[in-house]
C-alpha cells in the first residue's frame, strides 16, 4: 500500500515535469525529468507495465541529452537502462 502511494506521487510528479519540459524543454528541465523517472523505475514493481513504458522513455530522453549536449554520462544510462529493460525484468 505504501509502495502503491509513493508510485503514484512519482507519476504524478513525472506529469507535471513533462509538461514542464513541453513548455520549456531545456537542458535543466530535461534532466529533473531524467532524474524522476529514474528514481521511479528503481523503485517499481517489476510487473508495472508503467515502468515498463518509464523504461523506454527514459531511454529516449536520455539520447535526446546525449545528442543536444554530447555528455557521456547519458549514453550511458541509455545504454544501461536499455540493458535493463532487455533482460526480460519486465
Amino acid at each position: 500500500m505504501v509502495f502503491d502511494l509513493s508510485f503514484g506521487a512519482y507519476l504524478k510528479w513525472i506529469d507535471e515535469l513533462r509538461t514542464e519540459v513541453r513548455g520549456d524543454p531545456s537542458e535543466h528541465n530535461i534532466r529533473r525529468l531524467v532524474r524522476v523517472m529514474n528514481d521511479c523505475v528503481v523503485q517499481s514493481s517489476l510487473e508495472d507495465a508503467e515502468a515498463h513504458g518509464l523504461l523506454w522513455e527514459l531511454i529516449y530522453w536520455s539520447l535526446r541529452l546525449y545528442y543536444t549536449y554530447g555528455k557521456e554520462e547519458d549514453l550511458a544510462r541509455a545504454e544501461s537502462i536499455d540493458h535493463y529493460r532487455n533482460w526480460g525484468v519486465f
